[in-house]
């Protein structure tokens, strides 16, 4: 049977028993898919994942399409498309979702501890003190008393008085 030689509407009817017609209908609409699915961003995913999720939707509209009703399958195979890749986007930033969107694969997580090195406070403390000390051998009292008042944040008129 010449496949190619079908229209939408008699492919997806087809496609429900013959393997080779889903086949052809799939590549007919996977550009359609493509297109869709870059209108959409997952958060933590890419492209790829969004079209994964349309060929999904695409077979739903294959399995559902009953050829019966007035529309055509390539509107209906849009509709369907387009409200699964929403679902899949909805979904993904979800509440529930959100700690596996800000997670970090093991691979690059490996050697941190919550993301800050237990030696990094000590180690500033340590440096906060040697530039404290150079401060003091530089400036003068009174120029070193004006820079501790506007690192605390002390505005121009506050320091002066």
């Amino acid at each position: 049977m010449d496949y190619c030689a079908l229209d939408d509407n008699k492919l997806a009817v087809l496609s429900k028993t013959d393997d080779n017609a889903l086949e052809e209908l799939l590549l007919r609409y996977k550009g359609l898919v493509k297109s869709i699915a870059r209108r959409f961003f997952i958060k933590g995913g890419d492209v790829e994942d969004l079209i994964s999720e349309g060929m999904i939707g695409l077979c739903k509209a294959v399995r559902t399409f009953d050829g019966k009703s007035s529309a055509a399958f390539s509107t209906y195979a849009y509709v369907v498309v387009s409200h699964d890749m929403i679902n899949a986007v909805k979904k993904q930033s979800s509440e529930k979702n959100l700690i596996f969107s800000n997670a970090l694969p093991i691979k690059d997580a490996e050697g941190k501890t919550g993301g800050v090195n237990p030696e990094e406070p000590i180690m500033f403390e340590d440096e906060t003190k040697q530039l404290d000390n150079l401060l003091k051998s530089i400036l003068s009292p009174l120029e070193y008393d004006v820079l501790n008042e506007y690192m605390a944040g002390l505005s121009y008129g506050e320091i002066s008085k």
